[in-house]
């Protein structure tokens, strides 16, 4: 995980089309659906540029981001009110000062993890929750590496034409990963473009492998739902949301 998301980090939001007002409805509706007490302190885990973090703090949540990316949690700063505690740590063994009512993981942060990476961050979440705390993350789907990412090649560039990044997809089923490499085109005021090179890599996770892993790490699933909606997946569904609860005797 360490060292992606920093050519990206400052056009991340630019680029990302991430609709953050809907996330942040959606996660508040399932906080509040599903919990057994109201949610006060909330970890938000891959916080990335603290949009979402930020956003769920106007809603009424006390808020604290984790990332491991420097560059992403220091857009994070700029925008996040300073009683937004910040933490520059690995999701896959981080340290909190307490427990928490909830952990989030959103727009699918658990595919940059493998198989032993994702039981290590539900391990640690169960560490830190309180009893009953709730757990609530997204993956890609199988269908989606398999037939949105694939072999296939993505331009996204911003609104004003300074920026643009070229995406190329390989996914590997063998292995059950796939493969970004991503190219970062940025006009210079002399009219040339700078380019800056990135890989990324995202796991595929089936969903007896989430559960099952989940449940050795102390959790009941009590939901999953198709992205950003209240039913389920759907066999062509390209997200699936987890909602968790964690058991403790």
């Amino acid at each position: 995980m360490n060292g992606q998301y920093e050519v990206i980090s400052e056009i991340y939001d630019e680029l990302s089309g991430v609709d953050t007002d809907r996330w942040a409805e959606y996660i508040d509706g399932l906080l509040k659906k599903h919990s057994v007490t109201p949610c006060e302190l909330v970890l938000d885990a891959a916080c990335g540029t603290g949009k979402l973090t930020a956003k769920l703090a106007e809603v009424g949540y006390d808020m604290i981001g984790l990332d491991i990316s420097y560059s992403m949690l220091s857009a994070a700063r700029e925008r996040c009110p300073m009683n937004i505690l910040l933490l520059n740590q690995d999701m896959r063994d981080f340290e909190l000062y307490g427990t928490v009512s909830a952990v989030i993981s959103c727009l699918d942060s658990v595919n940059y993890l493998d198989s032993n990476g994702a039981a290590k961050f539900f391990s640690c979440c169960h560490l830190y929750l309180d009893p009953d705390g709730l757990l609530i993350f997204d993956i890609n789907t199988e269908y989606k590496f398999e037939n949105v990412y694939g072999e296939n090649d993505f331009i996204l560039e911003n609104d004003t034409g300074e920026h643009l990044l070229a995406w190329s997809c390989g996914y590997d089923p063998s292995k059950k990963s796939c493969l970004f490499s991503l190219s970062l085109f940025s006009q210079n005021k002399n009219g040339t473009y700078t380019r800056e090179d990135e890989q990324q890599t995202e796991y595929c996770h089936s969903d007896d492998f989430i559960r099952s892993t989940l449940e050795k790490c102390g959790f009941e699933v009590l939901a999953v739902y198709g992205e950003l909606s209240d039913t389920a997946p759907s066999p062509t569904s390209q997200r699936a949301h987890y909602v968790c609860r964690a058991i403790k005797g």
